[in-house]
């Protein structure tokens, strides 16, 4: 593979930002992980003190993306709205890792469920 060759289904997502898709997955599962995805931002605050006083308005605010998303349960499955819902979280914040993007989807399907 050439030096600007990427794997299949995978594209160059430019500077990823660490410390937010973090604080993301640890909304998302906790930090110890919870059996199942919910949006804990007190876990946040307790992993990041004061950073999270810039982190947890940036999380609600992609989280306000996914809950506007439409979805029309007559022409796509839950797994289908969930990619769907992936893809545009992607689309609209490459600095998220894919842990972030995942855990996205995951709370997006467990709330659909």
């Amino acid at each position: 593979m050439g030096v600007n060759a990427h794997p299949a289904g995978c594209q160059d997502r430019g500077v990823i930002d660490a410390q937010l898709s973090r604080a993301i997955v640890i909304s998302v599962w906790g930090t110890h992980g919870r059996p199942w995805p919910s949006r804990d931002t007190e876990a946040v605050g307790e992993e990041y003190g004061d950073d999270a006083l810039d982190l947890i308005p940036r999380i609600n605010g992609i989280f306000e993306l996914v809950d506007k998303a439409p979805v029309d349960w007559s022409t796509e499955d839950l797994p289908a709205a969930t990619e769907r819902v992936e893809s545009l979280v992607r689309a609209a914040h490459p600095e998220l890792d894919e842990a972030a993007i995942r855990a996205i989807g995951l709370q997006f399907s467990y709330n659909w469920k």
